[in-house]
């Protein structure tokens, strides 16, 4: 079979359409599994912000054509400075702590110990911010590019971190449910072959 029909999948431009499907699967998986209680003021901020951050890109990679130069250097300036903001100003306006909401509450951490991580998690993405541009200024687009996707595998290590201890409940309850399922099943099978 011919696969270089779906390798545009893989590195073509993405059509308006296939976002939308996109979001709107990530959207139903995070319904289904999201937490039983209400949303903290805090997550809300985040997911505002980062709503209106994504919107913002899409506007300029769909619309806005060619794309400003220094934006795309600036992006991940950006993304890193309203995570700080959002970290260092949400907490005394008494909206929570988002390092709670990032690295889930699966760690039992007294309110003072989450205030040290809350403003160690905003001091640290002011410093990649930082770092973003000096390296926008000073270093040439491609080694820019390779410093922008170095900062990314930190994201990235969160979101693993956090995905791990989000889907090990959910594996243990599929785990479960599917061990009762195989101990009926096996008990239904000996009674039809004892009888």
């Amino acid at each position: 079979m011919d696969q270089r029909p779906f390798d545009r999948l893989l590195v073509g431009g993405m059509s308006p359409l296939t976002a939308l499907i996109l979001w709107a699967l990530v959207f139903s998986i995070a319904w289904r599994w999201r937490p039983p209680q209400p949303a903290s003021p805090s997550a809300w901020v985040l997911l505002i912000a980062f709503g209106a951050l994504g919107a913002c890109a899409f506007w300029f990679v769909y619309f806005v054509h060619p794309e400003p130069q220094g934006f795309t250097l600036w992006k991940p300036t950006v993304v890193y400075w309203t995570l700080a903001a959002i970290m260092l100003i949400v907490p005394p306006l008494g909206g929570g702590y988002p390092a709670k909401i990032i690295l889930g509450n699966y760690f039992v951490l007294a309110n003072r110990e989450w205030r040290w991580i809350n403003r160690g998690f905003g001091l640290f993405c002011i410093l990649l911010g930082c770092l973003n541009l000096a390296a926008a200024s000073q270093a040439s687009y491609k080694e820019w590019e390779g410093f922008k996707w170095s900062c990314m595998v930190f994201l990235l290590t969160v979101v693993l971190f956090r995905m791990m201890f989000v889907w090990l409940p959910i594996l243990a309850e599929v785990s479960i449910h599917l061990y009762r399922r195989a101990t009926a099943a096996y008990r239904y099978l000996s009674s039809l072959l004892s009888s």
